[in-house]
């Protein structure tokens, strides 16, 4: 899957946009996400589909796939949120009794729960929309123009390689135990699980050990340097339209919705 997000990430019709364009209009929706109301959030959600599906041309289906991991949480946390206690028999229907004790789905924690769970949605949205039209180096050099550290920068810039090299070690060990008949049985799935686990370990340090040799023999000097390998163009009708949905957006809140 990483493979596919860098492909789309370098090939979506957003591409072109200035980075610091994407990051200004991520970072105000996230705010405007995490203190609106839940039919703010929706419709943030529902825009930022829009922008995503339609105008940078990321496939929906690909997209809903990474919408479910937070979602998928997210319902398995309302049971922990809604779920309450009594002590004693209490006048409610929908309940479990175990002796003195009384378990049941409270409304006001299902309320809560769903509210989470919209918060949830449309925050990840803001996060996909950025991450999924601006290339990681690009967002470093936006915060490296601010003046973030550069030891973050170069942690962040290490930690997003890492992963790549971790989730293609471990999508090309998990390809072969399969071909192999590794998880056929469920007498195999321990060991398999075993032997994947610890292959991981030792290819994702030999990739280190080369992602190492590599700076070193380039000549780095503890410092990265991030290359701008095009020129960004703004787009007069993305820009109104981000700034006239912005706003309606806003005074939605205001209304307290």
């Amino acid at each position: 899957m990483h493979h596919q997000i860098d492909s789309l990430v370098y090939l979506n019709r957003l591409r072109y946009l200035p980075p610091t364009e994407k990051l200004l209009f991520t970072l105000m929706l996230f705010i405007l996400s995490y203190l609106g109301g839940s039919l703010v959030q929706i419709l943030i959600s529902i825009w930022l589909l829009i922008w995503i599906v339609v105008y940078a041309g990321i496939p929906l289906g690909f997209y809903y796939k990474l919408l479910m991991i937070p979602v998928g949480f997210g319902v398995m946390s309302i049971p922990a949120i809604a779920l309450e206690v009594s002590w004693g028999k209490i006048p409610l229907t929908q309940g479990i009794g175990l002796g003195p004790v009384y378990l049941y789905l409270s409304q006001s924690g299902l309320i809560q729960g769903g509210e989470l769970l919209i918060r949830a949605i449309a925050l990840t949205s803001c996060m996909y929309f950025l991450l999924l039209t601006t290339p990681v180096l690009e967002i470093l050099k936006v915060f490296a123009k601010l003046g973030c550290p550069s030891l973050i920068l170069e942690l962040l810039a290490l930690m997003y390689r890492l992963i790549a090299i971790l989730t293609e070690t471990t999508s090309e060990l998990l390809l072969a135990q399969q071909s192999r008949g590794g998880y056929s049985r469920r007498s195999r799935i321990i060991p398999s699980l075993g032997l994947l686990v610890t292959q991981i370990f030792k290819q994702s340090l030999e990739h280190y050990r080369q992602v190492v040799l590599a700076l070193n023999s380039r000549g780095f000097t503890g410092k990265f340097r991030f290359w701008q390998p095009l020129g960004y163009k703004s787009n007069p009708r993305y820009t109104l339209e981000g700034i006239i949905g912005y706003i309606c957006l806003v005074f939605c809140s205001l209304l307290r919705f």
